[in-house]
């Protein structure tokens, strides 16, 4: 039992200097107990619930050694808690900013490597698509001509038949005008299968796939030009990987000294300023932005972190509640980032390099046989 309570003193003791690093340690090392307060106290220390454990270990010592609760040992407990949840949700950031680093870094490289064949690609779709609509347009016009021919053609064979209905017929007249008839006849069965036609046609019109398929081809052809000029806007350089390394401290060891989730009440608005400029910069690969934000922070604008300046336990518990929901939503964002298959998919791949080349191969193949289509429709010009 004395053994048993010297650890659960010096776990206190952890807890009260804030030293979160300690507690596994002497965690490990704490006597085997089947005793239910002692069970409970391991399990919030393993859950990271320094404020419910501190209390939970100081009821035991008083039963035992004769100590009274503290109010100061919650406290310190509430603030170990609260400084590990803030540095949980520091590595939540971090890991959310890395993952979609991983993307825009994929997607900057995509559009470098790949860009002036998709953009070749996507004009010659809305050129092929274009071209179809207007053979089909001509095809119309085509029809609705042949239509007025047959009709011009109808009614000057109506008027003979009429003049010669009209007259005294000898033999070759009677002739005349049953030639006249059944050309006649011919000419309104060939009229009607033309007007039949035209119809089809025109109700095809109504939902002109090719026509449909030229704006929406004009339109990704217009949003992959936007695109491509808002990520050549960014001016992003490519950085070797021992600069990656020197971003990426900078910029974790400025996070924990501005993030506004971690931050007293009072410097919220300011901290959540200087933490946007900071995850623009990193966006950015800009080393030296990133680095000065860290300068100026580190020599004196920096914030005082919550475990640090609250001392109420009321607030300290609120603060606690508000990071566990903060945590969640981090937690969230980054499992239906991780999880969305484009994520996947560029997580996946060894050798970017060679992707790219693949790639780049397979859509000049398609270039090229959209290239040959496009002259085909071209030659069927009329």
């Amino acid at each position: 039992m004395q053994t048993l309570i010297k650890r659960l003193e010096l776990i206190k003791s952890c807890i009260l200097l804030g030293d979160e690093e300690l507690i596994p340690n002497q965690l490990a090392k704490l006597p085997a107990s089947d005793d239910a307060q002692v069970l409970a106290i391991v399990a919030a220390l393993h859950a990271e619930q320094y404020a419910q454990a501190m209390s939970l270990i100081e009821q035991f010592l008083s039963q035992y050694s004769g100590l009274v609760l503290f109010d100061d040992g919650i406290k310190s407990g509430l603030k170990l808690e609260l400084k590990r949840l803030e540095a949980t949700l520091l590595q939540l950031n971090e890991d959310k900013n890395t993952a979609q680093q991983l993307l825009s870094e994929f997607n900057r490289r995509y559009h470098t490597v790949l860009g002036d064949v998709l953009q070749a690609i996507l004009v010659l779709n809305y050129q092929i698509a274009a071209q179809k609509s207007h053979l089909a347009r001509q095809a119309h016009q085509k029809l609705q001509r042949a239509k007025a021919d047959i009709s011009e053609q109808v009614e000057t064979l109506k008027a003979q038949v009429k003049d010669l209905q009209n007259s005294e017929l000898d033999d070759a007249q009677i002739e005349q005008l049953h030639d006249a008839l059944n050309q006649l006849r011919d000419a309104k069965y060939q009229h009607q299968s033309v007007e039949e036609e035209l119809d089809a046609f025109e109700e095809g019109l109504k939902a002109d796939q090719d026509y449909q398929r030229y704006q929406q081809a004009k339109q990704d052809k217009a949003d992959f030009e936007e695109e491509a000029e808002d990520i050549i806007a960014q001016h992003v350089q490519e950085l070797a990987a021992e600069d990656k390394a020197r971003l990426k401290k900078a910029y974790r060891q400025a996070a924990k000294r501005c993030h506004p989730d971690t931050v007293t009440e009072q410097y919220k608005a300011q901290a959540h300023h200087i933490m946007s400029e900071l995850n623009l910069a990193y966006e950015n690969q800009d080393i030296a932005e990133v680095e000065r934000i860290l300068l100026l922070l580190e020599s004196g604008a920096g914030f005082v972190a919550s475990s640090d300046g609250i001392n109420d336990s009321q607030q300290l518990q609120q603060k606690i509640a508000e990071l566990h929901q903060h945590i969640a939503q981090l937690q969230a964002d980054i499992d239906a980032l991780t999880q969305d298959p484009s994520y996947q998919r560029v997580q996946s791949l060894e050798d970017w390099d060679m992707y790219f080349d693949d790639v780049h191969a397979s859509l000049e193949q398609e270039r090229q046989a959209l290239e040959a289509q496009y002259q085909q429709l071209l030659s069927l010009e009329s």
